[in-house]
């Protein structure tokens, strides 16, 4: 039986030209770091509005009072470079270093240690307390650091 549709002479041509569209369009994006930084549109013919009449540059501007305390729970981050995650922990005001420890352990799965940074370890309530009040900077919420707690057993034995 005849059909319409005949078999190339090379089937990785037609696989080759097909693939072309989408390989090799570059997409572009903005870096999360470059978001709190004001942007403004430049005025050309696809950025006008004609019919709100607004031609000037309009700056975008970070959400300050995004990270503020609601109904008296505020969000800490906390990163786990080990599994590449971030984890948001929507938590009292008023919570203790040991709450939030046991909070972070249930939800990851294993026995951390936390700390501003990799090699920084909060020891103390006050040190959390101070942390906790400072944690939102230049309006982003910085996370804490969640190293597994068999990595300072490694290094105490050394």
């Amino acid at each position: 039986m005849p059909s319409s549709f005949s078999m190339p002479s090379n089937p990785v041509t037609i696989l080759t030209d097909a693939t072309n569209g989408f390989r090799n369009n570059v997409r572009r994006m903005r870096s999360r770091t470059l978001w709190d930084q004001p942007r403004t549109m430049t005025i050309g013919k696809e950025n006008q509005l004609t019919n709100k009449g607004i031609t000037a540059a309009t700056p975008v501007t970070a959400d300050v009072g995004k990270w503020d305390p609601v109904d008296g729970k505020i969000i800490i981050k906390v990163c786990v470079p080990v599994t590449d995650d971030i984890w948001r922990f929507k938590v009292p005001e008023d919570i203790t270093l040991a709450a939030f420890h046991q909070k972070v352990e249930a939800k990851i799965g294993f026995p951390v240690v936390l700390g501003k940074s990799q090699v920084d370890t909060l020891f103390s309530e006050m040190q959390f307390k101070q942390w906790v009040g400072r944690r939102v900077r230049n309006g982003r919420n910085t996370p804490l650091t969640a190293r597994p707690a068999w990595t300072d057993v490694k290094k105490s034995l050394r």
